[in-house]
């Protein structure tokens, strides 16, 4: 099994349906069609109490995205930072894990009190 080019830990109470939306009209754009794929999944160490923790507290965030994405660094990069904009501009707490976090807005949100996080 390939590994994603990127993970991205997501907590909202918005159903995986709407969820899936957001990232779908964010990344795959039909005025700016992109080659990949996002796989949505409810996280199996999704825990009530520990997603709230800042800063590790994102690995217990309700669901995980896996980005397959053609192309360089530079280029997800773009995608992925505008998704996490468009999460963050929702107020949905949302953490990038992958090789090129350091071209991640924020650095994909790790560590930083700049993004919203989990505070219900």
């Amino acid at each position: 099994m390939t590994p994603p080019d990127c993970r991205i830990y997501i907590d909202t109470d918005l159903s995986d349906n709407e969820l899936l939306g957001i990232i779908r009209m964010v990344m795959f754009a039909p005025a700016d069609p992109t080659d990949g794929r996002v796989e949505l999944f409810k996280n199996e160490d999704y825990h009530q109490e520990r997603r709230r923790q800042f800063p590790q507290g994102f690995i217990f965030f309700r669901y995980y995205a896996d980005v397959f994405m053609p192309g360089t660094d530079a280029q997800r990069a773009i995608r992925i930072g505008d998704l996490l904009n468009e999460l963050w501009a929702q107020e949905i707490s949302a953490v990038a894990g992958c090789s090129f976090e350091h071209l991640l807005p924020e650095h994909g949100g790790f560590r930083s009190e700049n993004v919203p996080w989990v505070r219900d």
